[in-house]
């Protein structure tokens, strides 16, 4: 009797029922395309956030540029002539006496040509000296001593004292 009165429940709510199964499948099915889109918004932001951390780096990568490009345009800024002239008048400025400026030849690299210079100079002190190769070498057009030979020659009366020193300097320009 409990089987007719279920069938009976079942036939007299037909519309709630189906109604209800019918709800119940909708939630179920909204329930499962939700899961979908968190799962694919989830994967939009990750992707978001691998991309504006690549901008950072490209933006980083870009700015490195700007400086390699003003450092390499800053060192190609010379020649032959404005090198000497560097080289002479910071000689001067430490009181030592240019015998000689010579050019001679350039080494040819991949990256860069290395321009190399003998300096004949006549120095009073060591420390005049030391002073200058120190200046010359930190100066940004990178200079580079890279052959030092020195000796010493007094005046007649033995009252003065000179140092006769050759400098075999390079310098470089970077290539395009």
């Amino acid at each position: 009797m409990k089987d007719i009165q279920v069938g009976d429940f079942f036939y007299e709510h037909k519309n709630k029922v189906i109604n209800t199964a019918i709800f119940a499948l909708a939630l179920l099915l909204a329930h499962n395309i939700y899961q979908q889109q968190l799962q694919v918004m989830d994967s939009l932001k990750q992707q978001k956030h691998t991309e504006e951390q690549k901008n950072v780096v490209l933006g980083d990568i870009q700015q490195l540029e700007k400086k390699i490009k003003a450092h390499k345009d800053f060192v190609n800024r010379k020649d032959i002539s404005i090198a000497m002239n560097v080289m002479s008048e910071l000689a001067q400025s430490y009181a030592i006496n240019v015998i000689s400026i010579r050019p001679e030849g350039q080494e040819e690299n991949p990256l860069y040509v290395k321009y190399l210079f003998l300096l004949k100079l006549e120095a009073e002190k060591y420390h005049a000296l030391g002073k200058f190769i120190g200046r010359l070498e930190s100066r940004s057009e990178l200079f580079s001593v890279d052959k030092l030979s020195m000796g010493t020659r007094y005046s007649p009366d033995l009252s003065k004292k000179w140092l006769d020193v050759e400098l075999g300097i390079s310098t470089i320009l970077i290539k395009e």
